[in-house]
């Protein structure tokens, strides 16, 4: 991806744009585990609110669709480490696709299961390397 960025920066500098770019310089990110995963709209009104959609097996459904999808964009459960989940400490450090391995659910599942017990930090690591050294190297 870092290529198509570059040479779309270049051809504008090329082309007497005056062009800059920033590049968030690390591989993981950290954040909540819902506000990876669970889309805008059913974050509305806050973590009370949010329990309740989860709680509708209706509007669950249309929840859970969009985490896989947010999921995915993430490059995956294994791309997803626990940071803190004051619940269960011994969580920490694991990664998503794990905690959903010991029951035998879906990762979405495990993920909603940690929002309905608390919500965790996470660590996500879905960023290519070479593309943040390519990008870093340029001026």
């Amino acid at each position: 991806m870092s290529g198509e960025i570059i040479r779309r920066i270049n051809a504008a500098r090329a082309d007497g744009v005056e062009v800059f770019a920033d590049q968030y310089p690390y591989a993981a990110s950290a954040t909540g585990l819902a506000a990876a995963l669970v889309p805008a709209w059913a974050q509305e009104g806050g973590a009370g609110a949010l329990k309740g959609r989860i709680a509708n097996p209706e509007t669950l459904g249309r929840v859970r669709c969009e985490m896989i999808e947010n999921l995915a964009r993430r490059a995956g459960a294994e791309n997803i480490q626990i940071r803190t989940f004051p619940p269960d400490p011994a969580l920490v450090g694991r990664r998503l696709d794990a905690i959903a391995r010991k029951p035998l659910i879906e990762p979405v599942d495990a993920a909603i299961g940690l929002i309905r017990a608390g919500g965790a930090s996470i660590v996500s690591c879905y960023m290519d390397e070479r593309d943040l050294r390519a990008i870093c190297a340029r001026s």
